[in-house]
């Protein structure tokens, strides 16, 4: 889901420190100790590339947005196969169609029609929108995106929108459109203007029966 959209990108961030700091000439087990403002020998080098897991991914650069992409697909086509399914081979009900998507204020969707500016959105029109969110530090994603009291924090906004994009993009999906919602949405399942009208020919009537 998206906390686990967002440990992806924490975990690839870290990554990128560490190859960086060991091309810097670093090593497991390097750093200096500074004095700290309590007096005892205080650790630096190594501890800020394994920064927790509570460290936001705040500013993305656009890099680690393909990155991030591919590392979501990868998961999904592992679940996909671990379930039975056909390597590279999205499930038919999905690939090529036009989707509703229902959620609330916090959910993937809302955020991702906000940022597109539009509750239709194609595998083309939610890319070019996704860079709207890189570069920029939580303070600026908190002012467009996350300034109601209840919403998801900022270190989300990224990782929201590349699982959206990933699974439209590996499920081979036409469209997504978000529909507003509240609670189970069982009303969805009476709402007919969601669904496409069989043709006649697979129509059953009560005669049938």
């Amino acid at each position: 889901g998206n906390v686990g959209a967002l440990e992806m990108l924490q975990g690839l961030q870290r990554e990128k420190r560490r190859k960086a700091w060991q091309d810097e000439g670093g090593a497991e087990g390097d750093g200096e100790e500074e004095d700290g403002d309590i007096g005892i020998g205080v650790a630096v080098g190594p501890e800020e590339i394994e920064r927790g897991d509570d460290a936001t991914p705040n500013p993305v650069p656009p890099a680690d947005i393909e990155a991030l992409l591919q590392r979501i697909k990868a998961e999904i086509e592992l679940g996909h196969s671990a379930r039975g399914g056909r390597g590279g081979c999205p499930p038919a009900f999905v690939r090529g169609k036009a989707v509703t998507a229902v959620g609330g204020v916090n959910s993937m969707f809302k955020l991702a029609s906000d940022v597109v500016g539009d509750n239709i959105m194609t595998v083309e029109i939610l890319r070019a929108a996704i860079p709207k969110t890189t570069c920029r530090s939580d303070e600026e994603l908190a002012a467009a995106w996350c300034r109601r009291s209840d919403s998801d924090p900022p270190s989300l906004v990224v990782p929201k929108l590349c699982l959206m994009l990933a699974v439209m993009e590996w499920c081979g999906m036409a469209s997504c459109t978000y529909q507003p919602t509240l609670g189970s949405c069982p009303g969805i399942l009476v709402a007919n203007h969601l669904y496409q009208e069989e043709p006649a020919e697979r129509r059953r009537t009560e005669s049938d029966l």
